[in-house]
């Protein structure tokens, strides 16, 4: 373990526990930005949080206190490959999940892509680290399939149904895509420092942020909105990024420094962010009740409570 990661040894949980309770705020803020019309694309919202990342350099000369410049910026071939892939799907998982929470309600999507992303993290850990899911992680699956059905559940007039299919696939996407980026930096934080492992993570979705740009279908999505277009907004915009930037940069130090097998109770954490998001939904909804789009029915509250309940028994189990 690197001096940096030394820092934070033990205290992987509370430091988990901060970067869910940020995210709570991001997930809020990035409906109330994606809603409105402030910023119409969400692969454009996706690709200027990807071109952020190159801010991670900053912490290099954390990182060249443990290597030379020639080893911190001249890795293997295999972690520079491994960077690429969890930074690649970090920037295609925030795409999908903006597109997600953009057309839903964000307790409905935060709380489906709960019930989903420890599955997906569950089978990679085993394809990754060869751990055998016991029968209480097992269970813990049968509630998060549950939780995740029952949160997508509702009722538009006298009509029973879920999620719009495509919203549905845009979740589970997106669950598969987060699995994947963390997943993938444990696999890196296991074999390097942990600042080079995350700045080469960085560098990777900065990397693939900007290869968007070479399609033409994704650069006219790209260029319906930039940072420059509206000044409130921008500010909102660029508060929220520093917001969900911490959210990795704290996720990926608690990663760092757990043990492989403690990643699905870091990932079981969740269940402190869904609540949250839950009520600081229902706080904004009473103030801007169309912007959210929360149902606010009592049947709608219950079935949330209850699916977040289930989702956190999940979680319960894994701990």
């Amino acid at each position: 373990m690197d001096t940096f990661g030394f820092l934070f040894f033990g205290q992987w949980a509370l430091i988990a526990s901060a970067a869910y309770f940020c995210q709570a705020i991001n997930i809020i803020l990035d409906k109330i930005l994606l809603g409105e019309r402030r910023i119409a694309s969400p692969i454009s919202y996706a690709f200027y949080g990807g071109v952020w990342s190159i801010l991670a350099l900053m912490l290099a000369p954390l990182g060249m206190k443990v290597l030379s410049f020639a080893d911190f910026f001249m890795p293997s071939p295999r972690l520079i490959l491994l960077a690429f892939a969890s930074g690649a799907a970090s920037i295609f998982a925030l795409w999908t999940f903006y597109a997600a929470v953009k057309a839903g309600e964000p307790t409905r999507v935060a709380t489906a892509l709960g019930g989903l992303s420890p599955v997906f993290v569950l089978l990679l850990s085993f394809l990754f680290f060869g751990v055998s899911p016991d029968a209480k992680q097992l269970a813990a699956v049968a509630f998060f399939i549950c939780g995740g059905l029952l949160v997508s559940y509702r009722r538009r007039d006298m009509e029973k149904t879920f999620l719009p299919h495509e919203s549905f696939l845009l979740i589970v996407l997106a669950a598969f895509l987060f699995a994947v980026t963390f997943t993938v930096e444990k696999v890196i934080f296991n074999d390097a420092p942990f600042v080079q492992g995350f700045v080469w993570t960085r560098i990777g979705a900065f990397v693939t942020a900007t290869s968007l740009l070479l399609f033409p279908v994704l650069r006219a999505g790209i260029r319906r909105w930039s940072p420059r277009t509206d000044a409130r907004t921008s500010g909102l915009f660029i508060v929220n990024k520093l917001i969900g930037a911490s959210v990795f940069f704290l996720l990926s130090v608690a990663i760092s420094i757990a043990h492989s097998s403690e990643i699905s109770i870091i990932n079981a954490m969740q269940g402190f962010q869904y609540m949250l998001v839950f009520v600081l939904a229902l706080a904004y909804s009473f103030w801007r009740p169309a912007l959210l789009s929360e149902r606010l029915d009592a049947g709608a509250v219950m079935r949330k409570i209850l699916a977040i309940a289930l989702i956190s028994l999940g979680f319960y189990l894994l701990s």
